[in-house]
């Protein structure tokens, strides 16, 4: 598998959780979480990490992929590549192809 089909994977996997996250029984995730003294700083982040937000970030990301497979990129040390990979904790070491 390449490194585009495992990125590809990995921000589908994290989409999908984020959509289920969406659609639970919580408008938002931080009221779940204790407070004390107005927000804790865990309620803090998932508030600010929210299903939404993440939603965006995974159009964001595969936007990127399909611009690098659209554009033949073929260089396996393409930074933005290399830095989504980075983000999603996939090794570019197994296989640095990521032109489609």
């Amino acid at each position: 598998m390449s490194l585009h089909d495992r990125l590809r994977a990995a921000i589908l996997a994290r989409q999908e959780r984020a959509q289920a996250a969406l659609n639970g029984p919580y408008e938002s995730l931080s009221m779940s979480w204790p407070r004390s003294n107005g927000k804790t700083a865990l309620s803090a982040f998932i508030t600010a990490e929210s299903p939404a937000f993440v939603l965006r970030q995974c159009a964001r990301d595969l936007a990127i992929l399909d611009r690098h497979q659209r554009d033949d990129c073929n260089d396996p040390n393409c930074p933005e590549i290399v830095e989504l990979a980075d983000a999603y904790a996939i090794s570019t070491e197994e296989d640095t192809d990521h032109d489609g």
